[in-house]
């Protein structure tokens, strides 16, 4: 109420005045008498009750006089005109007397209330006036405090709301901080596990090495006849070479033919082969003894002067007998002792001898960068040439006919040292014993590395490979292609451009290449593999599939190890399968990796399928394999997931699942008869613990909403999101004869997993008209993946106006299509036409246009309506059809059956 009604009229017209007037006496003379035109009950308030009474300008022989007057109570604000019975047809003319008088006292400010000037009749309209104002400020009062406490409510929710977003954001950035860290720790993790692979790698070729010098030196007490040896020159290199050998920095990842053979006995594939050129052992193709001792290097230099040779004495056989001798002096040999090799005239060498010599030419378009042969360290460069990238490879001593087989890979390798990503393109030739690999370094943030690696994405990783000897002359090229790692290779790229490394990127490539990723690593489920036999293999398989769906084995396998992702997304599938097949139960990281790979539609129906098949793999003899200990912690398994994603499990499942675990836990009893007529002399306890009970649990559900104790809400509803549809149809429309105390039960059902649970509690809530359930019926309408958006679009519009409010500040920002919005505010057209009219002019233009296109929803909302509540069928729409039989079994109150007797209890 605004000041200017606050003040009281003080003016002439508003303080009582009485008037003497004349009128006739017994005597039939004139008598005057003092008449009341004014009364002001504050300042007198005897005459209040006069006027009330009715006997106010009254004589004393009980005459009424017939004098208007004005009754004037300024504390509660009235004035009204008060007219006699009698006088009632002059009502107009003696306001307008009142107004008039009023209107000329200038000198007084006139109210509201003064200026209003209601009329009566007599005392009886005084009091009628009366009472029906002061009923009128009390509901009035009542209505502002109800509209006060409302605001203040509102304010307190938009403060809250306020306050749950600012946590919300605060979270959420929590959660993308640890999320960040998270991935730091899962690369460096995963950069751990790589260096401690490549470790035990070198270990075990160091082993190999040692245990090869150690047959090496026992070979020496012995010296085996040498049958072969190379030209005087290429004898000095070699010894050169030993010299060098001890001086090397760099890692070994190759190893000579000699060693190779020492160690062909050995199964461990995994480590690469060595070059000879980074051993500690010379040896020659043919078995020439090694040289024992170094020590005379200096005397070799003489023998630079055997390059006067002649050309035909290149490749030689040394005479039976001869060897090399231990005192650094290499023996004079008669041309009589070489005898030519026997070579094929046409046939190129393979490993071509006097590296000194000028290097042959080239085609052009294969000339590698100056720092390939500047740098003999260098196993391979990647560069982008004028038709597509090329990969310069030099091949180790010892392996010049390498890469020719069909035994040969292209992998791209990712690397994070100290967070900084390196990609290697690494080519790989397997074979039978250890794979030998060339690797060569790409920096995906450098400009000319990432177009050459963006080049390969888009050629399928298509390259040209051109292979040179361990000097650097020209071999061959070779085409190379791996569009199976392509999407790898996205993957590695897109990790790379989220990575900011701490070292520089010289640091990082010679770090990658000196400690890099294993090709090949053993342990992992990916790789080709016939269907598991029994249901012992596909247990075996899901664990190992298991320990390597985390994400650091993941990017393990994708990344470092570059196995094709189709590769992995087929065993995936095919573990899967198997496990589904036997009813293996599964982890929940590989149910969610089932419904994304299709092998099952939903979690629910993946569970279903997977306790089906297991109850036929436990009656199998001998159980596929599995021990009665494994059938039980299986069951167990299968029973958590069933209790997770709220599945059904009937009778028969149930029973045999609770019979293999009652046969291995002590603990755990057999199942047992429960009377269901005899539910009612049960306690709430032993009630609640039949809610578990698949052949009970509606029963006792239906036995529990009948003792009127709300505690039990929460748990049957919780058992409710387990039941079958005709169980849900049984049970939740009770719940309704709760009312408000059911309000947090059903809102917690709207996150339901089983569709019609969720529907259930929409409808329930409907029911309820609670302004609490909007906001969840709201969030629902937008995430709701199923038809049954349209029901709770229909409840909310038969919530009402309060929905409005809700739904406006999800339409400025919608998280769901607004084709829901949309219908939603067709339906409130019927409820709350004026609020949906009002926002077709809203200063959102989302709001706005979604209500302008609420107009067509109209006639389809009354009809969605009327057919939900049973006019007309449903035809093939289960949504349809589950609303009527839910408002169709409100109808039937407690009548409902409580089943048979004779079922099952655990």
């Amino acid at each position: 109420m605004s000041d200017e009604v606050q003040f009281v009229y003080d003016g002439r017209e508003g303080r009582t005045r009485a008037e003497r007037v004349h009128v006739a006496g017994a005597d039939g003379g004139l008598d005057a008498v003092a008449v009341h035109r004014v009364v002001n009950v504050v300042t007198d308030p005897r005459l209040k009750g006069a006027a009330l009474e009715g006997t106010l300008n009254r004589l004393p022989d009980g005459t009424l006089l017939a004098v208007p007057y004005a009754y004037h109570d300024p504390a509660e604000r009235r004035f009204v005109l008060v007219v006699p019975a009698s006088m009632a047809h002059r009502t107009l003319t003696e306001r307008a007397a009142l107004l008039r008088r009023l209107a000329e006292d200038t000198a007084h400010r006139v109210p509201p209330y003064v200026a209003e000037a209601p009329v009566v009749v007599g005392a009886e309209g005084l009091r009628a006036h009366l009472e029906a104002a002061a009923s009128a400020a009390s509901s009035g009062a009542a209505l502002g405090a109800r509209e006060e406490a409302i605001a203040s409510r509102e304010a307190e929710l938009v403060d809250r709301e306020a306050r749950l977003q600012r946590r919300a954001e605060s979270v959420t950035a929590k959660e993308d901080d640890l999320r960040l860290e998270l991935e730091r720790i899962d690369a460096l993790r995963r950069e751990l596990e790589l260096r401690e692979q490549q470790m035990q790698d070198r270990f075990a070729a160091l082993r190999e090495r040692e245990a090869a010098l150690a047959e090496a030196d026992a070979s020496d007490e012995e010296p085996l006849p040498a049958t072969a040896t190379e030209p005087a020159a290429e004898l000095a290199s070699s010894v050169r070479l030993v010299g060098e050998a001890g001086e090397l920095s760099e890692p070994f990842d190759e190893g000579p033919s000699s060693l190779e053979a020492a160690v062909q006995a050995l199964d461990d594939e995994d480590i690469e082969e060595l070059d000879a050129g980074e051993a500690q052992l010379v040896s020659e193709d043919d078995g020439v003894e090694a040289l024992d001792e170094v020590e005379a290097l200096d005397a070799v230099e003489a023998l630079d002067e055997v390059e006067e040779i002649a050309p035909g004495a290149d490749d030689v056989v040394l005479a039976e007998g001869a060897s090399l001798i231990e005192s650094g002096e290499v023996e004079t040999l008669d041309e009589a002792d070489l005898v030519p090799e026997e070579t094929d005239a046409g046939e190129r060498t393979a490993i071509h001898r006097g590296e000194e010599a000028p290097i042959s030419s080239f085609p052009a378009a294969v000339t590698p960068p100056e720092s390939f042969f500047e740098d003999r360290q260098v196993q391979a460069l990647a560069r982008m040439g004028s038709d597509g990238p090329w990969l310069f490879v030099r091949l180790g001593e010892g392996h010049e006919d390498a890469f020719r087989g069909d035994d040969v890979e292209l992998l791209v390798q990712y690397v994070a040292v100290d967070e900084y990503p390196v990609l290697l393109l690494s080519i790989v030739e397997r074979g039978e014993g250890r794979p030998y690999v060339r690797r060569a370094a790409l920096d995906p943030k450098d400009a000319e590395d990432r177009a050459l690696l963006e080049a390969l994405h888009e050629n399928a990783l298509s390259l040209t490979a051109a292979f040179f000897s361990p000097a650097g002359r020209y071999e061959r090229t070779r085409e190379l292609a791996a569009p199976e790692r392509r999407t790898n290779l996205s993957m590695a790229l897109e990790r790379a451009a989220r990575t900011e490394g701490r070292v520089d990127r010289v640091t990082a490539m010679e770090r990658a290449l000196a400690a890099p990723p294993p090709v090949r690593l053993g342990g992992h489920p990916f790789h080709d593999a016939a269907p598991a036999e029994d249901a012992k293999e596909a247990a075996a398989a899901v664990g190992a599939l298991a320990k390597w769906s985390t994400p650091a084995k993941l990017d393990m396998a994708l990344l470092a190890l570059s196995l094709p992702r189709e590769l992995v997304d087929d065993c995936f599938r095919r573990i899967l399968e198997d496990a589904l097949r036997h009813g293996i139960a599964l982890p929940p990281n590989l149910v969610s990796r089932a419904v994304s790979l299709g092998v099952a539609a939903e979690p629910g129906e993946l569970v279903v399928r997977l306790i089906d098949a297991f109850r036929g793999t436990a009656r199998l003899e001998g159980r596929g394999g599995l021990r009665a200990e494994t059938v039980a912690r299986n069951w167990e398994k299968l029973l958590e997931l069933a209790n997770e994603h709220e599945v059904a499990l009937d009778q028969e499942a149930h029973d045999a699942a609770w019979r293999d675990i009652a046969a291995v836990r002590a603990d755990v009893a057999a199942p047992q008869e429960v009377d269901l007529e005899a539910l009612g002399e049960r306690t709430t306890e032993e009630l609640l613990a039949l809610l578990e009970h698949p052949g009970a649990r509606a029963a006792a559900a239906e036995e529990l909403l009948g003792r009127d104790d709300a505690e039990v809400l929460g748990p049957v509803f919780r058992a409710v999101r387990k039941m079958p549809r005709d169980e849900v149809l049984r049970v939740a429309p009770r719940v309704l004869r709760f009312g408000e105390a059911a309000a947090d039960a059903l809102i917690d059902g709207l996150g339901a997993k089983k569709t019609f649970v969720r529907q259930a509690a929409a409808l329930a809530l409907g029911e309820l008209k609670l302004r609490r359930s909007i906001a969840p019926l709201v969030h629902l309408l937008q995430t709701e993946p199923s038809d049954v958006w349209r029901e709770v679009a229909r409840v909310l519009g038969e919530l009402g106006g309060s929905s409005v409010r809700v739904l406006v500040r999800a339409m400025k920002d919608p998280k769901g299509p607004e084709e829901r919005f949309v219908q939603a505010l067709g339906h409130l057209r019927e409820t709350a036409e004026k609020k949906v009219v009002g926002l077709e002019d809203h200063a959102n233009a989302a709001v706005k246009r979604m209500a302008l296109a609420s107009v067509t929803q109209r006639q389809v909302a009354e009809e969605a309506r009327a057919r939900a509540r049973g006019d007309g069928e449903a035809g093939e729409d289960p949504v349809l059809a589950f609303s009527q039989a839910f408002y169709g079994a409100l109808g039937e109150g407690e009548g409902a059956t409580k089943g048979s007797a004779g079922v099952a209890e655990t």
